[in-house]
């Protein structure tokens, strides 16, 4: 019998007093009735159809063939040397959080900077409700109407909460590595990340994302919730080259203050269905917004980048540059709006993205926007889709390159205008030697 996307709905409102007594939480835990007022909503909600204009080109119901269950604290696996060998960045020094299944695993996490940073699971804050956890779960999430988010906060079950303290700067990144290994079923894993970096910081925080599963029977939802104080630098990167046939749902909220700086970074090359979803809210005067993506696809990959940058008072600026390689049958989503609130005066916002399409099989959707209610703001945006340049080819084959390596620096070229932002060295090289490696370059 085929599964359907109403079908899951029905199973994961069915299922949820099972997963609240595997939980064993007290019922007098102000969490318990955050979870059910979440399950509320999204009930309420349900998964979205091809008639929601956000999910217009990512039809839910495509990926969604299974029962998938929300996975109890128990089940968590153990990773072998070759899931941990995925995890690791040659030369990378940094403050490890190791997360399987949505379960934090204390043995393979190392913290360097204790002294400059707080670190508490989620698991256990939950059990000891905490007030900071609390006040982050209960503030209005209204920047995305997306029953994933509510999904989330129903069936949280453990993920990172981290705390920079001010005036710090971060000799090393937090590196958090966020594992799926194979199940006996078809498993749903909701784990949140709330992190708060204080005034007068510095910091660089990476998410990796591995499925060893090998097939789209787990399904990761992500949620992300990020504050940023005021005069801070911080610079967040998410890589996604581990998913294989893995289902993926990311979502990140992100506020900046006065006078700090954010810039984010996607890397994504594998999945069978990839969504990330970024929203970046410039609370404060002076504060600024970077944005860089890039998505390298085929097989039968689909990812979804969707992106709000929203200036919500005056004198913000952002730059936003996503860029996308598709080959094959795989297919392409980019959704980037740019927002300025009434008042927002003093403006400045760009956003570009470029495309090569590789073959006639493969898809590209891209839907740049604009919102502006003030008069006084720069801004511009757009698209683009197209071949590798012929010239180029003929140039690149008259110097002895075969077709195959021609078509492949050229690529290489087009992607590493996004690759060399990255300003982690070790996270730099990694990055090229896998965009060399998929494109098959060999030094």
């Amino acid at each position: 019998m085929m599964i359907t996307a109403n079908d899951v709905k029905s199973k994961l409102i069915e299922n949820f007093n099972v997963f609240e007594l595997n939980l064993q939480e007290d019922e007098s835990n102000p969490i318990a009735e955050i979870r059910k007022e979440a399950l509320k909503k999204f009930a309420a909600m349900g998964f979205p159809t091809r008639r929601h204009e956000e999910w217009k080109y990512t039809p839910v119901s495509k990926f969604l063939k299974y029962d998938f269950e929300p996975r109890t604290f128990t089940d968590h696996g153990a990773p072998d040397e070759e899931d941990l060998a995925d995890a690791g960045i040659p030369g990378l020094r940094a403050n490890v959080l190791f997360f399987v299944n949505g379960h934090y695993q204390a043995a393979r996490s190392k913290i360097l900077e204790e002294d400059k940073f707080e670190f508490r699971d989620i698991a256990s804050a939950i059990n000891d409700e905490d007030p900071y956890l609390l006040s982050r779960l209960n503030s209005v999430i209204d920047r995305e109407k997306d029953p994933f988010i509510w999904l989330n906060q129903a069936y949280m079950r453990d993920g990172a909460m981290i705390r920079i303290k001010d005036h710090v700067k971060l000799q090393y990144p937090i590196y958090l590595v966020n594992m799926e290994l194979p199940s006996k079923g078809n498993y749903l894993d909701n784990v949140r990340h709330l992190i708060r970096v204080g005034d007068h910081c510095e910091a660089s925080i990476i998410s990796n994302y591995i499925n060893r599963s090998g097939e789209d029977r787990n399904l990761g939802n992500y949620f992300i919730q990020l504050e940023i104080g005021d005069h801070s630098h911080v610079d967040f990167y998410t890589l996604q080259y581990e998913l294989g046939k893995g289902l993926h749902i990311g979502n990140h909220e992100v506020q900046v203050g006065t006078k700090s700086t954010f810039s984010t970074f996607f890397f994504s090359s594998d999945g069978r269905l990839v969504r990330n979803v970024s929203n970046i809210i410039l609370r404060g005067e002076h504060s600024e917004g970077h944005m860089y993506g890039l998505y390298s696809l085929d097989g039968n990959d689909h990812c979804d980048n969707r992106t709000v940058i929203d200036h919500a008072v005056p004198n913000s600026f952002s730059n936003e540059l996503y860029k996308g390689i598709l080959d094959e049958n795989s297919v392409g989503v980019f959704n980037g709006k740019i927002m300025v609130r009434p008042g927002a005066q003093k403006t400045n916002a760009y956003q570009h993205n470029p495309n090569i399409i590789l073959s006639r099989g493969a898809t590209l959707h891209a839907k740049p926007q604009l919102e502006i209610f003030a008069d006084d703001v720069k801004c511009t945006h757009g698209a683009t889709s197209g071949q590798l340049d012929e010239e180029h080819l003929f140039y690149l084959r008259s110097r002895g390159l075969d077709a195959a390596n021609a078509k492949a620096l050229l690529t290489y070229a087009f992607a590493y205008e996004v690759v060399e932002k990255v300003k982690i060295p070790a996270l730099r090289e990694f990055l090229e030697k896998r965009i060399q490696g998929k494109l098959l370059i060999h030094d």
